[in-house]
């Protein structure tokens, strides 16, 4: 079974300003971060594995 990237989801796990928060965005898409820091009026990066992975449970 084939699945295209426009039917699928992901997240990106980033720090806007000192908060953590997911983005949500279609498989083939890219967080533009200077534009969501604009709209948000925040700083914007992606987070590290090492600072997220312990806010999930382990697989």
């Amino acid at each position: 079974m084939q699945i295209s990237g426009k039917e699928l989801a992901k997240t990106v796990v980033l720090w806007a300003g000192e908060e953590m928060i997911l983005a949500v965005l279609p498989g083939p898409n890219h967080v533009r971060l200077e534009k969501l820091g604009t709209e948000l009026g925040k700083s914007v990066r992606l987070a590290t594995e090492q600072e997220f992975s312990s806010l999930f449970l382990p697989v």
